[in-house]
């Protein structure tokens, strides 16, 4: 991956974090710009990248609620 070609996995990654923000606009202007090959690996990583942060900021915000609770045991 090129350093140029960081921007389109970065706005994949947005898109699949803040939902509102439509993916596949995107995903056809990689594929426009990068071809069919290279933009479905950027697309690919993008949305890789956006459904782990997506998990981290979930688990963050659980691990926060679950503290001001006063719970510590995170069994149910």
């Amino acid at each position: 991956m090129h350093p140029r070609d960081i921007p389109v996995a970065g706005l994949i990654a947005l898109a699949i974090v803040f939902n509102p923000l439509p993916g596949a606009p995107i995903a056809l202007g990689a594929g426009a710009i990068y071809g069919h090959t290279l933009g479905t690996v950027y697309v690919v990583a993008g949305a890789e990248l956006g459904a782990i942060l997506a998990f981290m900021i979930a688990r963050w915000a659980g691990y926060l609620r679950q503290s001001k609770k006063g719970f510590n045991n995170w069994a149910v």
